[in-house]
């Protein structure tokens, strides 16, 4: 697995094809750890539909500190784009900037 973290704010998984599983696995943990990543680099994972429906329940937490997310060139379809963008409308979230 290619990970490459950044002055403590960034975590870059680029590429690693995480897919599904993976992004919940990765929510999972990042709710349990006291991160401090602000921008999270996803893209090329393979993230289908309910991989982006588990991000956008994600950023709608008002723990999510993402500012930056890159989704680029994944598979998240109209249902994971919809969901991800009614979770931008949260007034809790902090993301401002989402590159599907």
């Amino acid at each position: 697995m290619n990970v490459i973290y950044n002055q403590e704010t960034d975590l870059n998984l680029k590429g690693n094809m995480i897919g599904k599983k993976g992004t919940i696995a990765l929510v999972a943990a990042l709710k349990d750890l006291n991160y401090q990543f602000t921008n999270l680099n996803l893209s090329g994972n393979n993230i289908d539909m309910a991989g982006g429906k588990v991000l956008a329940e994600a950023i709608k937490d008002r723990h999510c500190r993402f500012i930056n997310l890159n989704l680029y060139c994944n598979n998240i379809g109209k249902e994971g784009t919809i969901a991800l963008a009614a979770a931008l409308k949260n007034p809790f979230g902090q993301l401002i900037d989402l590159n599907l």
